[in-house]
């Protein structure tokens, strides 16, 4: 089982997550930036930091 959070670090809460059997970039990365935007609209220029991991080097993760 993998958790996938994003947390707004100004606000200090969570504000997407996401949890799948698999680790691949669809069933991680991608349905939480979804979640996330959806409750969030990004308005303004944003600073996403991440682990850098495979999921987040991902071409499809980088078009979002």
């Amino acid at each position: 089982m993998y958790l996938t959070v994003i947390i707004d670090l100004y606000h200090r809460k969570i504000v997407g997550w996401s949890m799948s059997n698999d680790f691949t970039t669809e069933n991680t990365i991608m349905k939480v930036c979804q979640m996330s935007t959806l409750n969030n609209p990004i308005n303004k220029k944003l600073i996403f930091h991440s682990d850098r991991g495979i999921q987040y080097a991902s071409q499809e993760f980088r078009k979002e």
